[in-house]
């Protein structure tokens, strides 16, 4: 569903990321071993309050469709991480479907 509201345009999503950076994102989760035990045990309970507490301070108004959460680099060292988790939040809480994505960086 994602690759067919992004219109195959190149970017990056949560079920679609480059092979690299999907070892960099298992890397910081295993450097964070207990923000990752939260939120498996988090998936027992409400896992949008979790989405809620990984994304801060930052707040999405979904409105639904495609939202763009910056630049692939910023996954690891930038603010794209708590983007996409507000996103998914803000269209769990207002009922509207929302992909995030990521644009590739620029070579």
């Amino acid at each position: 569903m994602h690759d067919a509201k992004l219109g195959g345009t190149g970017v990056y999503h949560l079920f679609r990321l480059p092979v690299s950076l999907e070892a960099g994102v298992l890397e910081g989760l295993a450097r964070n071993d207990a923000r990752v035990s939260e939120l498996l045990e988090s998936a027992r309970g409400d896992g949008i309050q979790m989405l809620a507490a990984m994304a801060g301070s930052e707040r999405v108004e979904s409105v639904g469709g495609p939202l763009n959460c910056g630049r692939v680099s910023t996954l690891q060292r930038g603010r794209a991480l708590q983007r996409l988790c507000a996103a998914y939040v803000g269209g769990f809480q207002s009922g509207a479907a929302v992909f995030p994505y990521l644009e590739p960086d620029e070579h």
